[in-house]
């Protein structure tokens, strides 16, 4: 243990928060990991560098676990040995008196985690069970992601026809037991990958991709989808997604994970989508978050739906087989401009069964959840939303159009704003809406999320990288174009530096 070194706060040491550097130039990775997964050290007093109230311990490289406390990680590669984010160790000062040597507690062994193919058509009841139970103990929330949303999908909806998309299982041995989880299917190629590679597979009902990683090994799991990808590297050129979630911690370790095999992310585009906090949410929503001319808009409408009669919000849940909510719901979201242009489940027969039969397999895990805003004794408006977690998504909604006027739609949102602090259990409510909807100047917050690639090959880099310089390209030459001004139509076409140049 001579190679391990540990630093104490209050110690001196450099000003930057980051990792010292190592002189001996070893081969493991610099990451940073929480204060509550940071391994016991008990030692006598030494000296080292502190910075920003945290304490670095260095780890001999032989004690280090085949698997590190995961993310977020320090990302990139590093020749430094590795270095771990530890608590204060101001009691570990005196915990063992006249030590010679500091002792780190022993790692847990763990199985490794290995991923296996399926196909999504021919699951056993048992790993249909043990998906579920994935989804509900995930990292990240995705009900997009849930056996009882996908498989309904893939059974009635028109779109999906005979596709069969591959599901990517991590698990820890023989058993049934998954840890991880990814939905994809085959491409020959796109804009940006124009090999073969993987998509992640999306209905036209999902807003949200991305994969299930179980929360207590969510970077072993990630680590393991993209070595099984490395074995396929001559097959499959690389992993798409669309709309993923951007700087989570299920981002940050997925890409840590991949980081591991030299694999970017390439980002295509971004986007932000209206999302509501439950604990950043005033008592007085309409009377906090919105001012001037909004807030009296807001207020108005609610004054034009109550000439209709007394305004109530309901939420129901609809377990123990009561269909109430559902009818209504599916009843109320064919009227109106829905109804009209043939978009609703309703209209069409596979949309329908394949509402009913989620909504069916959700309720009986008590993850529907549907809102209902009466005017008098009558149903004004309604939405669905599907729980995951902690969180709630927001599947479709619908109102009566006698009560336009009084925008009941847009006040169903404000209630259910309101609404939401009353569910502690519940951290937060994504309208799924898309960028620029209605609902943005309703609900404060945003979440943004990310399309683009990870490529798995050296060719599969090198053309994504050639996609984007094109993409940039074109995004000047059309710059340009709208400039009236020839000297700045050269600038952003070749560029301020070529400019200077020339």
């Amino acid at each position: 243990m001579d190679d391990t070194k540990i630093y104490f706060a209050g110690d001196k040491g450099p000003a930057e928060d980051t990792p010292p550097a190592d002189e001996e130039n070893g081969k493991s990775r610099i990451l940073i990991g929480r204060e509550k997964e940071s391994r016991s050290v008990a030692t006598e007093p030494g000296s080292g560098p502190r910075r920003g109230g945290k304490t670095w311990v260095r780890w001999a490289p032989e004690s280090l676990p085949r698997d590190p406390p995961h993310g977020p990680l320090w990302n990139g590669r590093s020749k430094a040995r590795s270095w771990v984010l530890a608590p204060r160790l101001r009691e570990a000062r005196g915990a063992v008196p006249g030590a010679d040597e500091p002792r780190i507690a022993p790692a847990a062994q763990e199985t490794p985690l290995v991923a296996r193919m399926y196909r999504a058509r021919e699951l056993n009841p048992d790993l249909i069970n043990s998906w579920d139970h994935l989804e509900s103990r995930s990292l990240e929330p995705n009900p997009f992601l849930s056996p009882w949303f996908v498989l309904p999908a893939l059974e009635h909806l028109p779109e999906e026809g005979e596709n069969d998309p591959i599901v990517i299982g991590v698990g820890s041995g023989d058993d049934d037991e998954l840890l991880g989880l990814g939905i994809f299917e085959p491409s020959l190629g796109s804009r940006l990958l124009p090999l073969p590679h993987l998509r992640s597979w999306k209905s036209a009902h999902s807003f949200l991709d991305g994969v299930l990683l179980d929360r207590d090994r969510p970077l072993e799991a990630a680590t393991a989808i993209f070595e099984w990808m490395q074995g396929t590297r001559n097959r499959w050129h690389g992993l798409s997604f669309q709309d993923r979630s951007d700087d989570t911690e299920s981002s940050l370790v997925l890409e840590e994970a991949a980081s591991r095999f030299g694999i970017p992310w390439t980002e295509d585009w971004q986007n932000e989508r209206a999302f509501a906090m439950g604990s950043l949410l005033p008592e007085d929503c309409i009377g906090e978050l919105f001012h001037g001319k909004r807030r009296r808009e807001m207020r108005r409408r609610i004054r034009r739906l109550q000439s209709f009669g007394a305004v109530d919000f309901t939420v129901k849940n609809p377990m123990g087989g009561n269909s109430e909510p559902l009818e209504s719901f599916l009843a109320m979201e064919a009227m109106g401009w829905k109804g009209e242009e043939q978009s609703a489940l309703r209209c069409h027969a596979g949309r329908e069964r394949f509402a009913r039969e989620m909504v069916a397999g959700l309720s009986k895990v008590g993850k529907t959840v549907f809102g209902q805003l009466t005017v008098g004794d009558q149903l004004a408006a309604t939405d669905l939303y599907l729980r995951s977690g902690d969180s709630l998504f927001s599947f479709k909604s619908g109102w009566h159009p006698r009560f336009g006027k009084g925008s009941p739609g847009v006040v169903l949102k404000l209630r259910w704003m309101e609404a939401v602090r009353d569910f502690p259990e519940l951290e937060s409510v994504d309208s799924c809406a898309a960028s620029g909807s209605w609902i943005e100047p309703i609900w404060p917050s945003r979440r943004r999320l990310t399309t683009g690639v990870f490529p798995t090959s050296h060719i599969a880099q090198q053309l994504t990288e050639a996609a984007l310089k094109m993409k940039r390209f074109k995004r000047r030459i059309s710059a340009a174009r709208s400039r009236t001004d020839p000297a700045v139509a050269w600038r952003l076409l070749v560029g301020d530096h070529l400019h200077r140049s020339v």
